[in-house]
């Protein structure tokens, strides 16, 4: 009882509890510690903390499946899902994903957990080894409205073009991924790059990969 009492109070009892019950492999033990006291924190704190935990139980089953224990993996899925609250889709999306390698399934109920998505194919370089542009295309509605019911589920986004910035859906669905806590990264020429776009980038720490041909302007401007 007094550690209950502690646990309502002490951020850092509650963490190290959590630490612990990873450190032993008690994953069960360490999501029911967490969502019982969810109310007793602030939201920052118990979604810092719950992210640490989804990736440490998500790297030991994904470990589990790997070396072929599929017999521990699917226990351990079952005990989490009785604890897992429902409205934690991306969490028990992945726990399901897991389970259904574990059980060698071919047609999958669980949704991807990454993705990396070509959005358009306009660009504003001439590129000599790329034809890319020849073919104008963008993701339309039906596919936009496919993107958005994946990205709850979502744990990691590459965004790709062309070049990105010039499909007008970006923002929104860059904005969208940073809601549901999605990891991304954005292929880009770096060209469109603002001070306002820079600043959005830095803040909602987003990685960058900035192509790059040359570090001479004279043989860099030949190919770009």
């Amino acid at each position: 009882l007094s550690l209950l009492e502690f646990l309502k109070k002490d951020e850092k009892i509650l963490k190290e509890t959590i630490e612990l019950s990873c450190q032993t492999k008690d994953f069960y033990k360490a999501f029911q510690c967490l969502f019982k006291f969810k109310k007793f924190y602030d939201y920052s704190f118990f979604n810092n903390l719950k992210t640490i935990l989804y990736f440490k139980t998500l790297e030991y089953i994904h470990n589990e499946n790997i070396i072929n224990h599929k017999k521990v993996v699917c226990k351990l899925v079952d005990k989490l899902f009785n604890v897992v609250s429902e409205k934690e889709i991306k969490i028990r999306n992945a726990l399901l994903n897991e389970k259904e390698i574990a059980e060698n399934k071919i047609l999958l109920l669980s949704k991807p957990r990454k993705l990396q998505v070509v959005l358009t194919n306009k660009c504003n370089l001439r590129c000599v080894m790329c034809d890319f542009h020849e073919y104008d295309w963008n993701f339309n509605e039906c596919q936009i409205n496919e993107l958005k019911s994946l990205i709850p589920y979502l744990e990691y986004l590459i965004w790709q073009g062309g070049e990105v910035f010039l499909n007008k859906d970006f923002f929104y669905l860059f904005n969208l991924a940073l809601e549901y806590d999605v990891k991304q990264t954005i292929i880009t020429n770096g060209l469109l790059i603002n001070e306002n776009v820079a600043k959005n980038i830095v803040q909602n720490n987003i990685s960058l990969a900035i192509s790059i041909d040359d570090v001479e302007k004279e043989g860099y401007e030949k190919i770009r």
